[in-house]
Formats: structure tokens, C-alpha cells, sequence
């Protein structure tokens, strides 16, 4: 019996030796250099020892795995968000383009003032989606740029820095996601140009399309604006429960509150685009107005 326990207990005490000191040494070298990133990457794991075990390098290399895996899946989402926005721009500038040769007809008399209308509407919806477009290609870009950081920092561990090192004939290179960008901000502008040469026709819609397009704005960025903090969480699963009336009146408080705020801030700019159409309704009086008098 004692020599078969005996073989088991040194074996035991040498896995514990590897798990805790079997460690590359440049492994542990290269976290101490980083050991505010590692804090945070392993928590309590590491937080509350100086030395590293063989369990913390498997972690670090399921991590490592992990980023490569939603990188790639990140640049294949930004990449088909890419696609469907400029799919749908594409449909706006073409239906844009067939209103506008309607309108613009030979003879002068027969032209629809309506279609100026419906084109200025079309661009504002255009100004608007390829905004949101925009906001989007730059949140991909920072989520595919956070993995791209984590691949960085945890290469050396494991496959040396191949990521971080490039060769190259030449220092200076073009970004391709910032091109993409900068092609959003230019369709933009077209979006711009073309809104404003339908207000030119019109300048009564001139302030009333202005202040939508400002509050729209404005919403979009304040709507869609989140940044990194703490998060509170309750683990819970699906099944049912007895509850008193109090905790039914605390949740049925809960959702009047947020439906009262919901309703404050949609009646706000229901109130901000109707005021827009009654100032139009008011120009078009005083425009008719003046035109009777210019009659006598």
C-alpha cells in the first residue's frame, strides 16, 4: 500500500510544483512589464500574486484565440454593414435622380412643384441615414480596433509580435476603413448640395428643414452615445412566481415612469416639427398676402 500511495503523493507534489513555477520566464518578465493590463485582463487571478501559474497562460492563450476569432468577425460586420448602407443609399441618389428629371421638364409650366417636395424629403432622409451610416462605420471601427489591441498585446506570449510587425517598402500607407469614412462625408455633402438646391427653389422650406435636421441630428447623437461604465446585473431564469401587490404596483410604477418619459421627449419633437410646418403655413399667408396687395 505505502508504495503505491508514495509514487502518487511525489507525482502530486510535482504537478503542484509545475502548475505554480513551471513558467517561462519571459513569460512572467513580459507580464510584470504589463501588469496593469494583466490585472485587468485576469482580475483576482493575478491581482493577488506575483507570479504567474501555468493556468493563467492557458487563460491568456484562450483570450488570445478568442480575439483573433471576433476580430475576424468584427471586420466581416463591418464590412456588410458597409454593404447594406450603401445599398440603401444607392436606392435614395437613384430615386432622387428619376424625381429630378421628371421635374425638370422643357417646358416650365408643366413642372410639379410637388416633386420638389418629395425630392427635398428623400434628402433629408438621406442627410439622416447616411449620418447614422457614418456612426456606424465608426463604432465598428473601434470594436475591430479593441481586438486588434488585445491581439497586440497578447502576441508576444505566443506567437511573437508577427501582428504588431510589418514590412514594408515605405513608412507612410492609407487607411482603407478611413477611406470609407471620408466616402460617407463626402456622400454627405452631395446629400447637402442637393437640399439645398431644393430649398433654393423654395426658401420657405428653408428654416422649417433646417430645424428637423438639427433636432434629428441631435437625437441620433444622444440616442445612440454610450460609453464604458460599471454594469448593474441580475442573474435570473424563466419561471414562475407568486408576487405581492406591492411589488406588481412597483413595476407598474417603473413602466409609468418610463412612458412618461418616453412621451415627454416624443411630444417635444412632435411639438419642434410642427411648429417647423406652421411657420411654412405662415409663409406661404404672408407670401399670399403680399402678392393681393401687389395686385391694388
Amino acid at each position: 500500500m505505502w508504495k503505491c500511495i508514495k509514487p502518487h503523493s511525489v507525482q502530486t507534489a510535482s504537478s503542484t510544483y509545475q502548475e505554480t513555477s513551471d513558467v517561462d520566464p519571459y513569460h512572467q518578465e513580459y507580464i510584470d512589464q504589463n501588469r496593469i493590463y494583466f490585472n485587468k485582463l485576469l482580475g483576482s487571478r493575478l491581482s493577488g500574486k506575483s507570479k504567474v501559474t501555468l493556468s493563467d497562460i492557458a487563460i491568456l492563450k484562450e483570450a488570445y484565440d478568442k480575439a483573433h476569432s471576433i476580430r475576424n468577425f468584427e471586420i466581416e460586420l463591418f464590412w456588410k454593414r458597409a454593404s447594406y448602407c450603401f445599398t440603401i443609399i444607392a436606392a435614395l441618389i437613384t430615386l432622387c435622380g428619376v424625381l429630378a428629371s421628371t421635374y425638370f421638364k422643357p417646358n416650365i409650366s408643366e413642372r410639379d412643384h410637388n416633386l420638389l417636395l418629395l425630392i427635398a424629403f428623400i434628402s433629408f432622409l438621406g442627410v439622416v441615414f447616411t449620418i447614422m451610416s457614418h456612426l456606424m462605420m465608426v463604432s465598428g471601427e473601434y470594436w475591430k480596433r479593441n481586438w486588434e489591441l488585445h491581439i497586440s498585446m497578447l502576441e508576444p506570449l505566443f506567437s511573437g509580435r508577427i501582428y504588431s510587425t510589418h514590412l514594408v517598402s515605405s513608412e507612410n500607407r492609407t487607411s482603407i476603413s478611413r477611406m470609407l469614412l471620408l466616402f460617407f462625408m463626402a456622400i454627405y455633402v452631395c446629400w447637402l448640395v442637393i437640399l439645398g438646391f431644393v430649398l433654393k427653389e423654395n426658401e420657405n422650406f428653408i428654416i422649417p428643414l433646417f430645424v428637423i435636421l438639427i433636432a434629428s441630428v441631435v437625437y441620433i447623437v444622444i440616442f445612440t452615445f454610450s460609453k464604458n461604465k460599471t454594469q448593474d446585473v441580475f442573474v435570473t431564469s424563466y419561471f414562475v412566481r407568486i408576487t405581492h401587490k406591492d411589488n406588481i404596483s412597483g413595476s407598474l410604477k417603473k413602466f409609468i415612469n418610463k412612458f412618461l418619459v418616453i412621451s415627454l421627449f416624443t411630444s417635444t419633437y412632435g411639438l419642434i416639427i410642427f411648429l417647423s410646418i406652421m411657420y411654412y403655413k405662415l409663409g406661404n399667408v404672408i407670401f399670399s398676402v403680399d402678392f393681393l396687395f401687389s395686385l391694388f
